[in-house]
């Protein structure tokens, strides 16, 4: 996975609250299964599967600035088609259709601006490889301003961040792995922990899905130009969140996924008198199959 980090101090606080969400997971689950299962994307060319997400994202000033609180919702159905695929690896074309986006400030709706156009537009391909890793990405959606930049710069992420790295090894309930990923990029250095933990299994409409629970940390460190003064700035953010991820170990193919995750920034500038920034923030991504095309 990739988490592109944007070089504003805001827009870094925007990027990680927002890749946070939490949907229904199963209450029915069989953990006395004791063989383990393979877990691994299948790849057919010509397969087609149609998400769901629906995407809200809140952020309030906690000190330091004009006290504004803002929130957006997002609904939008993708498609995930499998170009060609050759000794495991899928090339995946992803296509954004129309959304819906909803935006606030301070209670009050704003108009939702370019952000859907720019988002219908956009084509974005990734080569996943069957244990989940993505060894290639390209295309991206393009914005008009700083603030919808910093949130399609997410999407652009997180429409491969389901695409969770999977052992090579069978797992059995119980069993975890962690994967971490760390980027460096316009003075800030981050870092994002996914632990995964095989917690049972959950039969729904004739597909038996593997329960995976989730818990993200994630840390940003490092120095920026303050957006609003121009001066230099200490940045730190920290964030915390769970989640889980249904998925279907026959078919090899994901069925639903949900996270939640806050995160606090602080901003400091180092220069010119010590001014602080604080920022909240939360969200919630959730990203359900609602139809699977098979090549004939």
């Amino acid at each position: 996975m990739r988490f592109s980090i944007p070089t504003s101090f805001a827009a870094a606080a925007v990027l990680f609250a927002s890749a946070s969400a939490q949907a229904d997971r199963p209450t029915e689950i069989d953990e006395s299964r004791t063989a383990g299962v393979q877990l691994e994307y299948k790849f057919e060319r010509g397969d087609a599967h149609n998400f769901l997400f629906d995407w809200t994202y809140s952020s309030e000033e906690l000190e330091g600035g004009d006290d504004d609180s803002t929130s957006i919702r997002l609904t939008m159905p993708i498609t995930h088609e499998v170009q060609s695929e050759i000794n495991g690896t899928g090339v995946i074309a992803t296509s954004l259709q129309s959304p819906t986006v909803v935006r606030t400030l301070n209670g009050e709706q704003q108009p939702p601006g370019g952000l859907g156009s720019a988002l219908q537009a956009a084509r974005l391909s990734s080569s996943i490889a069957s244990d989940g890793s993505v060894e290639e990405s390209t295309g991206r959606i393009a914005s008009d301003t700083a603030h919808d930049a910093s949130i399609v710069g997410f999407l652009s992420d997180a429409f491969t961040l389901h695409w969770i790295q999977f052992p090579s090894e069978p797992v059995s309930i119980g069993d975890s792995w962690l994967q971490t990923e760390q980027e460096t990029e316009g003075g800030l250095t981050s870092v994002l922990s996914a632990r995964y933990t095989l917690s049972g299994f959950h039969h729904d409409g004739g597909r038996d899905l593997a329960v995976i629970d989730t818990v993200y940390t994630y840390a940003v460190d490092g120095q920026v130009v303050a957006e609003r003064s121009g001066r230099p700035a200490r940045v730190v953010a920290r964030g915390h969140g769970e989640g889980f991820l249904l998925f279907d170990y026959g078919r090899g193919q994901i069925h639903e996924l949900g996270i939640r995750i806050g995160t606090v920034l602080t901003s400091t500038e180092t220069s010119g008198g010590h001014t602080s920034s604080a920022f909240a923030h939360e969200g919630t991504l959730r990203a359900q199959v609602i139809a699977v095309a098979v090549p004939e």
